[in-house]
C-alpha cells in the first residue's frame, strides 16, 4: 500500500498529479517496461517525492490500479477538494 496519504491540498494535488503521469507514461512504455525515473523525469518532480507516497513501483501501480490483480483496471486518480480518489470517468 502507500506509504503515506497526504493531508494538505499540496500533498493531494501532487499525489494525484504522479498518478495521472505515471499512467500516462505506463500506456505508452507498458506495465512491464515503465521506469519511475521516467515518470519522475516527466512530472518534474525528483525521486524523493514519489518514495514519499510509494515504495516501490509494484506499490505504485497497486495504487494507481486497485481493482485488478494484473494492473489493467481503469485507473483512479487523488482529485477532488476533499481528497477522494477518483477515476477519469467520474
Amino acid at each position: 500500500m502507500t506509504r503515506t496519504d497526504p493531508t494538505q491540498e499540496r500533498g493531494r494535488r501532487t499525489k494525484a498529479y504522479l498518478l495521472r503521469v505515471a499512467h500516462r507514461v505506463i500506456q505508452r512504455d507498458g506495465r512491464d517496461l515503465f521506469r519511475v525515473t521516467t515518470i519522475m523525469e516527466e512530472s518534474g518532480f525528483s525521486a524523493g517525492t514519489f518514495f514519499r507516497y510509494w515504495s516501490d513501483r509494484r506499490d505504485l501501480i497497486r495504487d494507481l490500479y486497485p481493482n485488478s490483480i494484473e494492473g489493467l483496471a481503469q485507473p483512479r486518480f487523488l482529485d477532488d477538494e476533499d481528497g477522494n480518489l477518483l477515476t477519469d470517468e467520474t
